[in-house]
């Protein structure tokens, strides 16, 4: 399991993934104290981290970048599940 957010239930994922060597997280201090591993955010390094903690098979999903001025169309996608993919809004 990958936590990104800082803001998850870091105890139910280790419960829920079966040990905290299938958690990772980028932002939360206190994934060490749980035995999670606690990664740098350093894009270059994140799918070697992530791969470490999961295993062979991983793969990463695919993004779609679009400049700010489309954020309202790109909800609307992803709202009605027309695409399947991550959106990063450029400024």
């Amino acid at each position: 399991m990958f936590d990104a957010s800082g803001r998850s239930d870091l105890r139910a994922m280790v419960a829920l993934a079966g040990g905290p060597q299938r958690v990772i997280t980028l932002s939360d201090p206190r994934g060490p104290a749980l035995g999670v591993t606690l990664s740098e955010v350093v894009p270059s390094q994140v799918k070697v981290a992530l791969a470490t903690v999961a295993g062979a098979g991983l793969t990463l999903q695919s993004r779609t970048v679009a400049p700010l001025g489309e954020a309202a169309d790109v909800h609307a996608r992803l709202d009605n599940g027309s695409v399947r993919t991550k959106f990063v809004l450029e400024l």
